[in-house]
């Protein structure tokens, strides 16, 4: 039993995830022009379990698109340390017809997830899919 322990203790230091997820948020908004649309903004927290230079966050996946995102640290740089908190920052638009969409296009296939969202990045060349479980709502926000 103690050398299960042990173990168990091992492999969950072997085997971290390069980031973990500590909060997710959506929020709906409405612009406040004619024919502006609106969206949802997503914001998720996390901590980095390595290095800038171990990690490359390449895509954001939720409700099947791959959308635009944007990375921010507490530094005056892109870069970060292990244990280092990380905000990442995405919106989808919805817009009227005569408006084109912002998500961007892409050629990777959507990514097997079974959470609301799906954050990919590479850690060391290894591709790994970070998944969001859910997503905590906000008020929506009506823009004047």
């Amino acid at each position: 039993m103690k050398y299960m322990m042990i173990l168990c203790c091992f492999c969950f230091l072997f085997f971290r995830a390069p980031v973990e997820v500590i909060d997710g948020t959506q929020q709906k908004f409405t612009a406040g022009t004619k024919n502006g649309g609106g969206g949802v903004k997503y914001s998720l927290k996390i901590i980095a379990n390595c290095n800038s230079d171990q990690i490359q966050f390449s895509e954001f996946w939720v409700e099947n698109k791959s959308i635009p995102f944007n990375i921010f640290t507490t530094k005056s740089t892109k870069e970060f340390e292990k244990g280092d908190t990380l905000i990442i920052k995405a919106s989808s638009n919805t817009h009227h017809t005569n408006v084109q969409k912002t998500e961007k296009e892409t050629i990777n296939p959507k990514p097997i997830y079974d959470g609301v969202a799906a954050l990919i990045l590479s850690n060391n060349n290894k591709s790994n899919v970070i998944e969001i479980k859910e997503f905590r709502k906000l008020p929506a926000i009506y823009y004047p």
